[in-house]
């Protein structure tokens, strides 16, 4: 049998991810038996104006391509300064069934969104997008029953009262150390998840 796939999909923190594990694969920390796959695009919006290249929803069929198993989400940091957040939410929510109905995972993972130290201000704006989505995925009526779908809130590091000690100059990107501790942080999400649903 073909080894099950787990396809993360998002901005630029999942596009380094993928770079980093392919440099030290020994960094992940999810099953032996669950193939990693990395959709990454650094820039990536949910806004429908978004250049068509950094348009997130350009990037599911690639997704699609790899007949994931189980799909992890991040994406929202990027639009926080241009949109309103309930309608980052509800595009969230819209890339989360494009996945669904294109990919058919049996489970997918949304990241909580993170606010860069550089957009601290935007704290409550990030909150209101994370307490609408936790909102509508705690409704199992709102997906197929097909699919199982949880939010995972970082609780280490790159969202402790610690955590500017893990971002780079810009205040943007996580440095190498905050790297490592999103990874452990999200295969632990991909991983709780493969175990109890798939």
């Amino acid at each position: 049998n073909e080894m099950p796939t787990a396809v993360y999909i998002g901005h630029s923190y999942i596009a380094r991810m993928g770079q980093m594990l392919q440099d030290d694969p020994y960094l992940q920390n999810g099953p032996p038996d669950l193939r990693w796959r990395f959709v990454g695009r650094g820039g990536a919006k949910l806004s429908p104006y978004a250049p068509a290249h950094k348009n997130i929803f350009n990037l599911v069929w690639e997704v699609a391509s790899w007949c994931p198993d189980i799909v992890y989400v991040h994406c929202g940091e990027n639009d926080l300064g241009e949109m309103h957040p309930y309608d980052i939410a509800e595009r969230l929510i819209q890339l989360i069934h494009d996945i669904i109905h294109t990919c058919r995972p049996n489970a997918v993972v949304i990241s909580h969104l993170t606010p860069f130290p550089k957009l601290s201000s935007l704290g409550m704006k990030t909150r209101m997008v994370n307490h609408r989505l936790r909102v509508y995925c705690r409704n199992r009526d709102n997906f197929p029953p097909f699919v199982h779908v949880r939010m995972w809130k970082h609780r280490i590091g790159i969202a402790g009262p610690d955590r500017l000690r893990w971002y780079s100059r810009d205040d943007i990107h996580l440095n190498c150390e905050g790297m490592r501790r999103y990874i452990r942080s999200s295969g632990t999400a991909v991983s709780r998840t493969w175990l109890a649903w798939c």
